[in-house]
Parts: C-alpha cells; sequence; structure tokens
C-alpha cells in the first residue's frame, strides 16, 4: 500500500477488516500499562504484516480493532499469531494476570 498525500493511499485491492480480541474467560485485567504494551505490540505487528490499523479501541476485557490488510494475507494465521504473541509478550513483561 502506498501512502500518498492527504492521508490516503493507494493500492490496486484491500480488505477492511473488524476484529474482536477477547481474553480468555473475558477477565477484566487491562491496566493503563498493559493496555500501553498491547497496543504497542499490535501497531509494530500489522506494521510488520504491511496492515493498516484504521482504529483501535481498548476495554477491561477485549480490544477493537478496524483494519485494511492485502487479499493475500491468510486471515485466520495472521489473528492467531497476533493474540499469541501478544499475549506471550504481555506475560513476559507483566507476568500473569
Amino acid at each position: 500500500m502506498f501512502l500518498l498525500s492527504g492521508g490516503y493511499y493507494k493500492n490496486n485491492h484491500s480488505c477492511f477488516l473488524f476484529s474482536v480480541l477477547v481474553k480468555k474467560y473475558r477477565y477484566p485485567c487491562s491496566t493503563d500499562v498493559v493496555k500501553d504494551a498491547l497496543l504497542q505490540y499490535t501497531r509494530s505487528y500489522f506494521e510488520q504484516c504491511d496492515c493498516i490499523i484504521q482504529e483501535v479501541n481498548t476495554d477491561k476485557d477485549h480490544v477493537h480493532i478496524l483494519f485494511d490488510a492485502l487479499p493475500h494475507i491468510h486471515l485466520v494465521k495472521f489473528i492467531n499469531s497476533s493474540k499469541s504473541g501478544s499475549s506471550r509478550k504481555i506475560r513476559s513483561t507483566h507476568g500473569f494476570f
């Protein structure tokens, strides 16, 4: 995807997707520190995979992500990798909740 002036980008094909990532048993464990680490990891992971995040909202037990992805991305693997990677990152830096 190529960013043009005015904040628009040019691409032949893209998919606009909405994902809701829920914590196990919807256990409310997001503090401000954990939320910031989660958003930082999510932004870097999506950037590595050439996805553009349009909007991210978090709550105590889930995360909403609106993003643009290229059609060749395998969504199941992409989301699973995002969830497992963010879980490992949060557990390694902030411990278990």
